[in-house]
């Protein structure tokens, strides 16, 4: 858990205040006419939900690092899928095989740290990035 609050001044005419995961951070958007004892006094007197909201993200368990090995199960776009490495000389990339499948193509010879691919580790494709998930 963190105790650092995060302040956002905006144009907006009520006090927001947000914990967020993964690790609790807080958030506070407040109007701009609010000064930092006011947002102060909020936060303090919020603090009975704040730290059952933190306690609540630490307690939930976390996925660990992917090693990038066939057999390996990936959560993408909320399904669990298998991953299969490939190797062959073309483009790395990633594609959807069936309904349970992820083929990972990749040069003969990468070692994990080359070979993975941001579909493997989050569940929103990157700008930029070739996706055959769709």
């Amino acid at each position: 858990m963190t105790d650092a609050i995060e302040r956002a001044l905006q144009r907006i005419k009520h006090l927001h205040l947000g914990v967020y995961p993964p690790d609790g951070r807080v958030r506070v958007a407040a109007p701009l006419a609010v000064d930092d004892e006011a947002v102060r006094l909020a936060v303090v007197q919020r603090l009975g939900w704040i730290r059952p909201q933190q306690a609540q993200f630490a307690a939930q368990p976390r996925e660990s690092r992917r090693e990038m090995v066939s057999g390996e199960s990936h959560q993408v776009f909320g399904q669990r899928r298998r991953l299969r490495v490939v190797e062959v000389d073309a483009p790395p990339k990633v594609e959807r095989v069936g309904l349970t499948t992820l083929r990972l193509q990749v040069r003969p010879g990468a070692d994990r740290d080359t070979s993975s691919s941001p579909h493997c580790s989050t569940t929103r494709c990157r700008p930029g990035r070739h996706c055959d998930l769709n």
